[in-house]
């Protein structure tokens, strides 16, 4: 978006022609250096068809999402709060740490946060390979994984779930965890998911 505003120079009027992204997840996650942290998670989703104010967001409507919403579209219940998957999180980790993250990719998303924040606060990973590693998720007895693990774990995936669906290479389908860190030193580091063209900058 930044590059697309940079190139319009003046003329932000070019940029009617790009086609509006209508649907999807954003999440950001900010670590300031006096230990301030913020991790926001976004959902157009469907949309409900509903701006919010002039702040330019439309709030998701999470009626197709069938893991928190068994109802359906149709029957809701009246006066019933929406739940969401969506699950932005701030980490201390013991050695004096922060991290922020969070992810799109709606039934996935809690399985990518979790096998991340596994990863990261137990595996001692970096923030990046923590992102970067294979993934997993299992739905209804069927399981989804990428198909980058060892030769014996992926043999004992094979084994264990009959109904599988190996893919050769990381895909978006498994969440896009977007997260920042910083250590108890002061030093700041952050990855974005390549799985949902993350990115992640230091400021200094």
């Amino acid at each position: 978006t930044d590059l697309a505003r940079t190139n319009a120079a003046n003329d932000l009027a070019s940029l009617g022609s790009v086609p509006l992204r209508q649907r999807g997840t954003t999440h950001i996650s900010v670590i300031d250096s006096a230990g301030n942290a913020c991790a926001v998670t976004v959902s157009n989703g469907e949309g409900n068809g509903e701006l919010v104010g002039p702040y330019g967001f439309m709030p998701n409507n999470i009626l197709g999402e069938e893991d928190v919403n068994p109802y359906r579209t149709s029957g809701w219940p009246v006066n019933t709060r929406l739940a969401s998957m969506m699950c932005p999180a701030l980490i201390e980790t013991g050695d004096g740490g922060l991290v922020a993250l969070g992810s799109g990719g709606s039934n996935r998303i809690r399985s990518a946060m979790f096998q991340v924040i596994a990863h990261t606060c137990l595996g001692r990973r970096t923030l990046g390979k923590a992102i970067a590693a294979p993934r997993l998720h299992v739905e209804n007895g069927h399981l989804d994984f990428e198909d980058l693990f060892g030769g014996a774990e992926t043999q004992s995936l094979r084994t264990l779930f009959a109904d599988h669906r190996a893919w050769r290479e990381p895909n978006m389908f498994f969440g896009g965890v977007h997260g920042v860190r910083m250590d108890s030193d002061g030093t700041f580091d952050g990855a974005g998911d390549a799985r949902r063209d993350g990115v992640a900058l230091v400021v200094g």
